[in-house]
């Protein structure tokens, strides 16, 4: 499978982000705008947020700064 860059708005921004947490191999990048708290999501692993930035700072995700395109 090729990896894609996603993009989620508001409800849409929750939920890539959820699908990011729960299978990143088909992503090169994830895109948020405005998203819907995560927080409130109930499938939600223990410990997603620390996962997540701890992926992205250990480079298995990459983050472009606020702004960039």
């Amino acid at each position: 499978m090729t990896k894609s860059a996603i993009v989620g708005h508001s409800m849409g921004g929750a939920t890539v982000a959820q699908f990011a947490i729960e299978d990143q191999s088909p992503l090169r990048s994830l895109v948020l705008l405005d998203p819907a708290p995560l927080a409130a999501r109930p499938a939600l692993p223990a410990g997603w947020e620390d996962d997540l930035r701890a992926r992205f700072a250990s480079g298995g995700a990459t983050r472009s700064p606020s702004g960039a395109a």
